[in-house]
């Protein structure tokens, strides 16, 4: 269960369900030269966030061993935010978890699924959820 947890939260640093955030901050902050003032409204791409190099390197790379517990233990916690963080995060994101581990466990025990088209040719639209603009195919069976 520990690398189901290890591919779920890869596959939402890759493919955030909320792709982007808005938030108002309460006082001015600064950002290298830039000071943003209080009561500014501000978006915060989580969708580019999970892909900073500095942070994740090789951020295409599909590797679930980013969230291994050596990995996690040096990595900031504001750079992995798939459900936001803090007071704001998602209520329902300790739920969402929990089902996804369900589902996927239930579908891999009974089913072979494979991609018939290559990851790359994925392009996905950022709205208020990631969605993918092209259908994803994929061929399922049942397992002996």
């Amino acid at each position: 269960m520990i690398y189901l947890e290890q591919v779920l939260k890869e596959t939402s640093r890759l493919y955030p369900p909320a792709p982007i955030i808005g938030r108002e901050n309460k006082e001015s902050i600064q950002i290298g030269t830039h000071i943003i003032p209080p009561k500014s409204h501000i978006a915060i791409l989580i969708y580019m966030l999970h892909k900073a190099p500095d942070v994740f390197p090789n951020p295409e790379k599909f590797d679930p061993d980013r969230f291994s517990a050596e990995n996690m233990a040096t990595r900031d916690r504001y750079s992995f935010i798939p459900f936001s963080l803090g007071p704001r995060i998602c209520i329902g994101h300790l739920n969402a978890m929990m089902q996804m581990k369900i589902i996927l466990c239930h579908i891999m025990r009974n089913f072979k699924v494979v991609s018939m088209d290559p990851l790359d040719k994925m392009n996905v639209m950022m709205t208020a959820t990631l969605r993918c603009l092209n259908p994803i195919r994929l061929k399922i069976t049942l397992r002996e």
